[in-house]
C-alpha cells in the first residue's frame, strides 16, 4: 500500500510537471488479453494516471517494456502487434523487460526511435521513424523494413549489435553518429540491409564491425576518427561515398565484399597506422579515389583477396606509405600518384590493363616485384630521383605489353634479376642523367613481330646486361625491336664479357633487331656506345621451297677485334666461325630455344664446315674485282673459294689464310641449316646465322681484303678496287656489306659515297632466276625503296680508281624491317658475271620489295620528284624482270656511267628486261631526256623458253598521261598498243625465231597527243574608245608559254616589246594599247615554250585615226528606208588605189550582206532588209578596220 502510494504521487508529479496535457504517455503493459496495439487494456496512460484509456495516437509516446521510476509495468502476457497503420510522436523500447514488436500495418514515429534494450521487431509491414537512438549493450532484431529520416544515434560506450533479417532494409536517411569519446561499438549482422544516406561518423575508439549487407547511398560521407576501425565480412556498397579517416590507427579490414564506386576514401590529416587490408574482394571504380596521406600507412591484399580498381586514382602521398599485394591485384585506367618514398611491392599476382599510369615522382619512390607482374598499355614515370622499377628473385616475372617507361626528370632505374618481357610496342625512355636498365636475369626487350623500343636519350644513361657463376644473365632484343642511341650524350649499352652475360639481337621473318643511330657525341673522343660482344642473329628464308636454293649474299654486323671503328690505325676483322653454328637463347630462366646456323661446306682438309664436300667444293666465295673472268670452274674467276675456316681468319683458294676486314661481303650457296646431313637436291629450310662479336659502330671505310686496283697498278688499303685490266670481267665492282645491326638506305649511302654510281642487291630467288635490284641516287630499276639489312651484302660499282666506300652511322634505318622476298638475300645463280654478246653491257633481273608500293614518291639526289616509270617482262607470279627510265631535261640519252646503272646479265634467268641507251648500252636504272620533246626508248626482250609473256608498265611518276601518249610499238608483229592505258601488252617468244625476242622488237615512245598540242587559234587587232585592243585565244597552253606582244618600228623591220605575260591556262589573253600611232599599226606574238623554242604569229594590222572612229566614215540617212550611203572621211585607204569592204549584220550578229567599193562614197541597197537595227563595218583594202556604225531599217 505505501508502494502504490508513493508511486501515485511518482506519477501525479510527472503529469503535473513533465509534459502538456495535450500529448499522452502511453507505457505497454500487455494486460489486454491480445496482442493488439490499439486495445486500451494493454496501455496504462501515465498522463492521466490511468484515469484515462486509450492506446498511442498521432501526438503520443509509446513505451514498450520501459520501466517507470525503476517499476516494470510490462505485467502481462502479451507482445504488442500493429494490424493498423499507427502514427505516435515517440517510441522507446525496452530497458526493463525484452520486447518483441510485430508490425504488420505501418507504424509510423513523428519523433525519436529510442532503443534501450533487446529488441525484436518483426512483422510484415514498415516501421518508419524521424531519428534512431540506441543505447545499450545488447542486440536489436530487425525483422521489419524501418526508414529513418533523420539522425541515428548508437549512445556512446555501448556495444549495440543490430541484426537486420533476411529481404529487410534498415533505411537511414539522415546519416549515423557512433559514439562521443570513448569505445563505443556498432555491429550490423543478420542477411538484411543498412542502407545510410547522409553523414556518418564514428567518433574516437569507435568500431563498426559489418557482417550483413551495408550500403552508403549517393553522397554519403563516412568519417572515421582517431582509432577507429571498421571490419566487414559481410557487404559494403558506397556510390559516390567519401570516407574519411582522419588521425592516428584508423584501419579497415575487410575479409567480405568492400565496394566503392566514386567518391574516395581518404586516410589523411595527420598520423600514423592507418591502412585497408583485404583478404576477400575489395573493388574501387568509376573515379574512387584511395588515399593514404599518412606516414606508413598503407594498402595490404592479401590471402584470397582480389583488389580490383577501374577508372579510379590510389595516392600514396604519406612518407612511405606503400601498397603491399601477395594476392590478386587488378588495374584497369587508373592512376597511382607516388610520393616520399613510396612504393609497390607484389609477392602476388599484380595485372594492369590499358591506361593506367604510374607517377613515380619522388625521391626513392619504386615499384617492387618479386612474383608475377601483368601490365597492358600503362605508363610508368619514373621521375623521381631515385626512383627505380625492380624485378627482384630468380621466379619473378614482368610481362609488359604495349608499357612505357618514362625518365624525364631525374636519374631512374629499372633493374631485373627475373624475367622481364616488354612487348606489344612497348617503350623505355632513359631520358635523365644516369638513368639505367641493369639486367641479370632474362630480359625480353620485344619478343617475335612485337616490339620494344628502348630510348637512350640523356648523358651517360646506360643498359647493362651482367651475369654471374651463379646466374647467367640473358638480354634478347626481340626481332622488331630498337636500341635507339641517336641523341644521347655518351650513352652506353654493355654486355659484361664473361662467360655468364649473353646479349642478343633476335631475328625473324617478320624483321631483325636493330641498334639504331649512334648520335656523334655517343663514339668519339675514344669513347664506345656498345660495349662488350654481342650475338646478332640474321634470319635466312628457305621455307622448304626449292625455288629458294640459291647463292645469298652475306656481311657480318660484328668484328673480332674491337668495339671501336673510328681509328685510322687498325682495320677490324669478321670471323665466318659461327656461321655453322646453332645458338641457344633464354627467354626465361628455365626455357630456351636453339636456332640452327647455317649448312657449310668445303674441300676435304679444311675445317670450320658443317660437312665436308667429297667433290672438293666450296659454297663460301669472297669476290676479287681484280681477277679475270673465267667460266672454267667458279673458283677460277673472280669468286675465291673459301677452303677452310678458322676461328679468326679465313683459307682461301689459291691465296691462303687472310683476315677478313669488316664491310667485305660474301656468297654463300644456300641449301639449309646446319642440320643437312650434306647438300644434295632438297628443299631448304630456315635457319638463323649468329654472328658473334665487337659491333661494328661509327664511320666504318670498308678495307678489300686484297689488294685494290686504280687502273692499271695498285691501290692503297681502304680503296675500292677499278680495274681497267679486267675490263671485260666488269670494272670497277665491289663485292662489299652492311657493317652495321640495322637497316640502312643505300641512298643514303650513295649520298655520301659521291664516287660510288650503283648499288646492286640481290633480293630474287635462283629459280626461275636469280636477280639484281639496281639503286641510283636518281631512281630505281624496280619498285621499291633501297635497303639493305642487317648482315646483308652487295655490289657496288666505282666510276674510276681511288674512290673509298665509307658507312656513317647516318645510313641506319633501323625502323625499317623487310620482310618475304627480302629476307632471302639471294646471289644470281651463274657462276660469274658476264656480260651478254655485245661485249659492251652487263644486265640482270630486277626484284620488288615489301616496302614500298608504285604509289610511293621516290626523289632525285636533289629532293626534287622523280619523273620516270617501270617497264617489267612477266612470265607468271614468280618470272619476273624490271627496269627503271627517267625523265629531266638536263639528262642525255646517251649512257652516263656516273648516273645510269648497267643491268648485270644473268644468262640463266627465266625473263629477261632491259632498257637501251642511244649509244646501245642494257640499263637497269636510265635516265633519258624530257619526255615532253618526245622520245625512244629501245627495250631488249628475251625470255628462256618459248611461251607467252607480258610486257606492263608500272608506277608511272609525274608523267602528263592527260596529254601525253605510252606507246608501245612491236616492230616485229608491227603492232601497236596504248600501253599508259592499258598497262599490258601479251606476246609470244620462239627461240627458233631470233626476232621474236632481244633488242629490236620492242620500242617504248612518249609523244604529246594531237588533240593536246599547243595552237593559237586566233590572234585580232581592233579600235577601242582608249586605243587599240588586241586579243589572241590559245589552245592546250597550260603555264607552259610565254608571251610577248610585239608592235613594228616605223623603220617596217624592227619591233619593239609592248606587253608581256606567262600563260596561265586562261585561253583567252587582251592587252590594249593606248599610245597607238596614227595610220596602220602592225602587230605580232612571239610565244616561248618550255624550252625555249620560239614562235611567232601572223601580223595584224589597224588603221587608226586619233579624231577617233565616229569620224573616219558615216552612214546616211538613218533610219533608211531603201538606199545606205556611205561616205569614208578620214583615215582614207590608199589614194591611188582606194579600197573599202562593207560588212553589214544583224542584230543577232549574223553577216546579212558584204559588198567591195573602189570609192570613198558609194551606196547599197537595203530595201529588202526587214526592219531592225544593223550595224556595219568597214575596213580598208589592207584589212585594217575603220570602224563601226548602226542604222535602223524602217
Amino acid at each position: 500500500m505505501k508502494t502504490r502510494i508513493l508511486l501515485g504521487v511518482s506519477l501525479l508529479f510527472l503529469v503535473l510537471f513533465s509534459k502538456p496535457a495535450t500529448a499522452a504517455s502511453y507505457y505497454w503493459t500487455g494486460s489486454g488479453g491480445n496482442t493488439s496495439w490499439n486495445n486500451s487494456g494493454n496501455w496504462y496512460n501515465l498522463t492521466t494516471l490511468g484515469l484515462t484509456s486509450g492506446s498511442p495516437s498521432t501526438s503520443d509516446d509509446a513505451y514498450i517494456g520501459v520501466s517507470i521510476l525503476g517499476i516494470n509495468v510490462f505485467s502481462g502476457s502479451q507482445q504488442p502487434n500493429v494490424n493498423t497503420a499507427i502514427t505516435c510522436a515517440n517510441l522507446y523500447l525496452s530497458n526493463s523487460a525484452t520486447v518483441t514488436l510485430t508490425i504488420n500495418n505501418n507504424l509510423t514515429v513523428s519523433g525519436s526511435i529510442n532503443i534501450n534494450g533487446p529488441v525484436t521487431i518483426t512483422g510484415s509491414a514498415t516501421l518508419k521513424g524521424a531519428t534512431f537512438n540506441v543505447g545499450f549493450t545488447g542486440t536489436l532484431t530487425d525483422n521489419v523494413n524501418v526508414t529513418i529520416t533523420g539522425a541515428s544515434t548508437i549512445t556512446n560506450s555501448y556495444a549495440s549489435i543490430i541484426n537486420i533479417g533476411s529481404g529487410y532494409t534498415l533505411t537511414m536517411t539522415g546519416g549515423l553518429t557512433v559514439g562521443s569519446f570513448s569505445t563505443t561499438t556498432l555491429t550490423l549482422s543478420g542477411s538484411g540491409t543498412a542502407s545510410i544516406s547522409g553523414s556518418t561518423t564514428f567518433s574516437q575508439f569507435a568500431t563498426l564491425t559489418n557482417s550483413a549487407i551495408l550500403k552508403f547511398n549517393s553522397s554519403a560521407t563516412v568519417t572515421f576518427n582517431n582509432s577507429c576501425s571498421f571490419t566487414n565480412s559481410g557487404t559494403v556498397t558506397a556510390a559516390s561515398t567519401t570516407f574519411t579517416l582522419q588521425g592516428t590507427n584508423n584501419f579497415i579490414n575487410n575479409s567480405g565484399s568492400f565496394t566503392s564506386t566514386g567518391g574516395s576514401i581518404n586516410f589523411t590529416s595527420g598520423g600514423t597506422g592507418g591502412y585497408f587490408k583485404n583478404t576477400n574482394v575489395f573493388t574501387i571504380s568509376s573515379s574512387c579515389t584511395l588515399t593514404f596521406g599518412n606516414s606508413s600507412e598503407y594498402l595490404q591484399n592479401s590471402g584470397s583477396g582480389v583488389f580490383t580498381a577501374s577508372s579510379s586514382t590510389i595516392n600514396l602521398s604519406g612518407a612511405s606509405a606503400y601498397t603491399d599485394n601477395s594476392a590478386t591485384f587488378k588495374a584497369t585506367a587508373c592512376t597511382f600518384n607516388f610520393n616520399n618514398g613510396n612504393y609497390i611491392k607484389n609477392s602476388g599476382t599484380f595485372t594492369t590493363q590499358t591506361g593506367c599510369v604510374f607517377n613515380v615522382s619522388t625521391s626513392s619512390a619504386y615499384i617492387l616485384n618479386t612474383a608475377n607482374y601483368y601490365d597492358h598499355g600503362s605508363t610508368y614515370n619514373l621521375s623521381g630521383y631515385g626512383s627505380s622499377f625492380q624485378n627482384t628473385g630468380s621466379s619473378a616475372v614482368v610481362v609488359a605489353r604495349g608499357a612505357t617507361f618514362n625518365g624525364t626528370t631525374n636519374t631512374m632505374s629499372m633493374t631485373n634479376s627475373g624475367t622481364f618481357t616488354a612487348d606489344s610496342t612497348s617503350y623505355i625512355n632513359l631520358g635523365t642523367y644516369q638513368s639505367g636498365l641493369t639486367n641479370t636475369g632474362v630480359f625480353n626487350a620485344g619478343t617475335s613481330g612485337s616490339s620494344c623500343t628502348i630510348t637512350l636519350s640523356a648523358q651517360a644513361c646506360f643498359i647493362t646486361n651482367t651475369g654471374s657463376s651463379s646466374q647467367s644473365a640473358y638480354f634478347n632484343l626481340g626481332s622488331t625491336s630498337i636500341i635507339d642511341l641517336s641523341s644521347g650524350y655518351q650513352p652506353v649499352v654493355t654486355n659484361t664479357n664473361n662467360a655468364y652475360s649473353f646479349f642478343t639481337l633476335m631475328s625473324d621473318a617478320l624483321g631483325s633487331a636493330a641498334f639504331d643511330q649512334i648520335s656523334s657525341t655517343g663514339y668519339n673522343s675514344g669513347t664506345v656506345a656498345i660495349a662488350g660482344t654481342y650475338n646478332i642473329q640474321r634470319f635466312v628464308s628457305g621455307g622448304n621451297l626449292s625455288t629458294n636454293r640459291g647463292y645469298r649474299i652475306f656481311s657480318s654486323p660484328t668484328n673480332i677485334t674491337n668495339a671501336y671503328s673510328t681509328s685510322t690505325t687498325y682495320t677490324n676483322y669478321i670471323t665466318l666461325n659461327t656461321l655453322k653454328n646453332s645458338y641457344t637463347v633464354y627467354s626465361s630462366l628455365t626455357a630456351n630455344t636453339s636456332y640452327p646456323g647455317a649448312f657449310t661446306a668445303g674441300p676435304s682438309g679444311g675445317t670450320g664446315f658443317s660437312y665436308i664436300n667429297p667433290n672438293g667444293n666450296s659454297i663460301i666465295y669472297f669476290y676479287d674485282e681484280t681477277k679475270a673472268v673465267s667460266n672454267t670452274s667458279f673458283s677460277s674467276g673472280k669468286h675465291v673459294g673459301v677452303t677452310s675456316i678458322g676461328a679468326s681468319t679465313v683459307t682461301l683458294n689459291g691465296v691462303g689464310a687472310v683476315s677478313m676486314p669488316v664491310g667485305n661481303g660474301y656468297l654463300l650457296y644456300y641449301v639449309g641449316p646446319n642440320s643437312r646431313t650434306d647438300g644434295t637436291t632438297g628443299n631448304p629450310l630456315d635457319c638463323y646465322i649468329t654472328n658473334v662479336g665487337y659491333v661494328n659502330q661509327g664511320d666504318v671505310t670498308v678495307a678489300l681484303w686484297y689488294t685494290p686496283k686504280n687502273g692499271s697498278s695498285n691501290s692503297t688499303t681502304g680503296k675500292l678496287s677499278y680495274s681497267l685490266t679486267t675490263l671485260t670481267g666488269g670494272a670497277g665492282y665491289n663485292m662489299v656489306g652492311n657493317p652495321y645491326p640495322s637497316t640502312i638506305n643505300i641512298a643514303t649511302v650513295l649520298g655520301h659515297n659521291s664516287n660510288i654510281s650503283t648499288a646492286y642487291l640481290l633480293n630474287k630467288t635462283n629459280s626461275p632466276g636469280q636477280a639484281y635490284y639496281a639503286y641510283t641516287a636518281n631512281g630505281t630499276s624496280a619498285p621499291g625503296i633501297g635497303y639493305a639489312l642487317s648482315g646483308e651484302g652487295f655490289l657496288v660499282r666505282t666510276t674510276s680508281g681511288g674512290n673509298s666506300l665509307t658507312f656513317k652511322e647516318t645510313d641506319k634505318v633501323a625502323t625499317q624491317q623487310l620482310t618475304g622476298s627480302n629476307l632471302l638475300m639471294s646471289a644470281p645463280k651463274a657462276q660469274t658475271l658476264t656480260m651478254d654478246g655485245t661485249g659492251k653491257s652487263f644486265k640482270s633481273a630486277g626484284m620488288t620489295s615489301s616496302l614500298q608500293t608504285t604509289s610511293t614518291k621516290e626523289l632525285d639526289a636533289q629532293g626534287n620528284p622523280l619523273t620516270g616509270l617501270y617497264v617489267k617482262i612477266e612470265k607468271d607470279s614468280l618470272a619476273y624482270d624490271y627496269c627503271g627510265v627517267y625523265f629531266r631535261n638536263d639528262w642525255q640519252d646517251k649512257f652516263d656511267e656516273n648516273l645510269d646503272a648497267l643491268d648485270l646479265d644473268v644468262s640463266s634467268s627465266s625473263v629477261l628486261l632491259s632498257s637501251l641507251s642511244s649509244d646501245g648500252m642494257h640499263t637497269a636504272v636510265k635516265h633519258f631526256p624530257d619526255y615532253k620533246k618526245g622520245i625512244n626508248i629501245k627495250l631488249y626482250a628475251n625470255g628462256k623458253t618459248d611461251g607467252l609473256y607480258n610486257l606492263k608498265i608500272e608506277g608511272i611518276r609525274n608523267i602528263d598521261t592527260n596529254n601525253y601518249k605510252i606507246t608501245l610499238l612491236d616492230h616485229f608483229k608491227k603492232d601497236s598498243l596504248d600501253i599508259g592505258r592499258y598497262k599490258s601488252y601479251a606476246f609470244n617468244i620462239l627461240k627458233s625465231d631470233t626476232n621474236s625476242f632481244g633488242a629490236n622488237r620492242f620500242e617504248l615512245t612518249i609523244r604529246q597527243l594531237p588533240a593536246a598540242r599547243y595552237q593559237l587559234a586566233s590572234f585580232t587587232a581592233q579600235k577601242a574608245t582608249d586605243g587599240v585592243l588586241v586579243t589572241w585565244r590559245a589552245y592546250n597552253e597550260g603555264d607552259n608559254y610565254f608571251y610577248t606582244l610585239e608592235k613594228q618600228q616605223a623603220n617596217g623591220t624592227d619591233y619593239t616589246s609592248l606587253y608581256q605575260i606567262q600563260s596561265n591556262g586562261g585561253t583567252i589573253y587582251k592587252y590594249t594599247d593606248k599610245t597607238p600611232n596614227t595610220g596602220n599599226n602592225i602587230y605580232r606574238l612571239k610565244q616561248v615554250d618550255l624550252f625555249g623554242n620560239i614562235t611567232y604569229s601572223g601580223l595584224v594590222s589597224i588603221y587608226y585615226d586619233k579624231s577617233g572612229g565616229a569620224n573616219m566614215f558615216s552612214v546616211y540617212p538613218n533610219p533608211i528606208a531603201e538606199t545606205l550611203n556611205v561616205n569614208v572621211t578620214s583615215g582614207k585607204s590608199d589614194a591611188t588605189s582606194p579600197g573599202y569592204k562593207l560588212n553589214i549584220y544583224d542584230a543577232t550578229g549574223s553577216l546579212v550582206m558584204q559588198k567591195t567599193a573602189d570609192s570613198n562614197a558609194f551606196s547599197q541597197n537595203v530595201s529588202q532588209f526587214k526592219p531592225g537595227i544593223y550595224i556595219v563595218e568597214l575596213k580598208d583594202n589592207g584589212g585594217s578596220s575603220l570602224g563601226k556604225a548602226k542604222f535602223i531599217k524602217k
